[in-house]
């Protein structure tokens, strides 16, 4: 009973624990099925799109809880549609298509090639942003070269800045 307690208020239910499951919204019916999973302790985890339905704050805090789990040791399978929450929380990624296997790799494997517009997935926008300011930055800044890549905003912003400034413009 503690254990369930202490999993409830992870997630922030634990208020709602004598309520009926009819009575909690979607976002907290997806959290209480989120603390069903964590109370059990399995070592492999299958989380079917556990975002959705959540509002923008509590898609942070349930990935926050997963990114816990996996750094505790939990190997996670999360299934998703959504290729930037993918790109950002996953280790590798495995597109499947009508029920095969098209691709299997790490976000930068995937998403640095263009292997995603042949299998007509869509690139996480992080990227596509970034691929269209890199080849207009190419124009500005001759000779300009972008060696590594990233699906977090703000450490791919540095990326394309160290770019820039390497390249000879402004470091203000």
């Amino acid at each position: 009973k503690e254990r369930v307690q202490k999993v409830a208020d992870k997630v922030g239910v634990g208020s709602l624990l004598k309520h009926a499951p009819f009575e909690l919204s979607g976002g907290q019916k997806r959290r209480a099925g989120m603390a069903g999973v964590l109370v059990m302790k399995p070592k492999i985890r299958v989380l079917d799109e556990p975002a959705s339905g959540l509002d923008p704050r509590g898609r942070q805090e349930m990935f926050a809880i997963i990114k816990g789990l996996k750094e505790s040791g939990t190997t996670i399978i999360l299934v998703s549609h959504n290729m930037d929450e993918a790109a950002v929380n996953c280790d590798r990624i495995c597109l499947i298509d009508n029920g095969k296997i098209q691709a299997v790799g790490t976000p930068k494997e995937l998403f640095g090639t263009d292997r995603t517009d042949e299998l007509n997935v869509q690139r996480p926008r992080i990227t596509r942003f970034s691929a269209v300011l890199k080849e207009k930055l190419e124009k500005v800044f001759t000779g300009i070269e972008f060696n590594e890549m990233d699906f977090v905003p703000e450490k791919e912003a540095e990326v394309i800045v160290r770019a820039v400034v390497k390249a000879g413009g402004s470091n203000e």
